[in-house]
């Protein structure tokens, strides 16, 4: 009876490390989520500038602009269309070098993790022999 009560000790261990790893997971998404919601929100700024210029295009065609104006809005358009590009891609070469470094460490967790569950069974088993 005893060796059945050590088992259901050990299997109620190896039930918790599960819960953990779980949680972490959770964890690695929420981060992943927020990291990419900046890059979101870049690309929807660079799209209302997108739609000043061809507001300001129409204006001119309709006499409502002069084309220098039209020109100055485009410029500064173009100016926050390339510095989203070039955050963009910082953006990508930052999460490709993070991407890796969360993946091995990722990796190196799960070894470690099933190392553990696999010493717990370890336990348990030899609970068994020696009974």
């Amino acid at each position: 009876m005893d060796q059945c009560v050590n088992v259901e000790r050990e299997l109620e261990k190896v039930l918790q490390k599960f819960a953990s790893y779980g949680q972490h997971c959770d964890r690695t998404l929420e981060e992943l989520i927020e990291y990419t919601s900046g890059l979101k929100q870049e690309i929807s700024q660079t799209g209302g500038a997108l739609t000043k210029v061809k507001e300001s295009q129409k204006h001119v065609e309709e006499g409502k602009m002069e084309a220098q104006q039209a020109e100055g809005i485009s410029e500064r358009c173009n100016i926050i269309s390339f510095s989203t590009l070039a955050e963009i891609q910082h953006f990508h070469q930052v999460r490709v070098r993070d991407f890796k470094a969360q993946m091995q460490h990722f990796l190196q967790q799960q070894i470690c993790f099933y190392q553990k569950v696999t010493h717990k069974l370890e336990e348990a088993l030899q609970k068994y022999d020696s009974a």
